[in-house]
């Protein structure tokens, strides 16, 4: 989102600040969340996390000495975090922790589920909107390879972040494609 979307944000005062370092789960995301989250005192925050906290279970014996996120653990951060946050903003939007993966089967994407349903349950939980990203690739993965937005079925490519950015604006009632028209009729 930081490449396409900032300027079509300016009349809205809008400030997008990612916070992600690659392959943090959510015991990274609560260790860092007063200082990348709270001390900006955002009106609106938008929370996806998940993903790394199911590759790990797959990928740690090989590259990573960390401790793993149980289900369980998952849930009692991520309510956490919404607890201590909502007082503070606007409004949360809990985005589905996702990947580029059809096959309900795959044991990866079978684990995610699991986590998927945790962070559904968080926000229904505070009545906070639940954007499912997952319905959407996988609604685009019947017709096209993952290849196109992803090399590794977690990571997205420049495409992939277009097509997820996308996802979540239209899901929040942003249209891009208005404010271009106008922008381009008031120049």
């Amino acid at each position: 989102m930081p490449h396409r979307f900032p300027p079509l944000l300016q009349p809205f005062n809008c400030h997008i600040n990612p916070s992600h370092p690659n392959g943090n789960g959510i015991h990274q995301l609560t260790n860092r969340w007063q200082t990348d989250i709270l001390d900006l005192r955002p009106d609106y925050v938008f929370i996806l996390i998940g993903i790394n906290d199911v590759w790990r279970w797959f990928d740690s014996n090989f590259q990573h000495n960390i401790a793993l996120s149980t289900p369980e653990s998952y849930y009692q951060e991520y309510k956490h975090l919404i607890e201590e946050t909502l007082p503070q903003t606007k409004n949360i939007f809990v985005l589905s922790p996702f990947m580029f993966e059809l096959n309900s089967k795959d044991l990866m994407r079978k684990k995610l589920q699991k986590y998927q349903v945790l962070a559904k349950k968080v926000a229904h939980q505070n009545n906070l909107q639940y954007i499912d990203i997952q319905v959407a690739i996988d609604r685009f993965l019947k017709s096209q390879s993952p290849y196109i937005v992803t090399k590794d079925r977690v990571h997205p490519n420049f495409s992939g972040h277009m097509f997820v950015a996308n996802i979540i604006l239209n899901s929040i009632g942003f249209d891009p494609q208005r404010l271009i028209k106008n922008t381009l009729v008031q120049n």
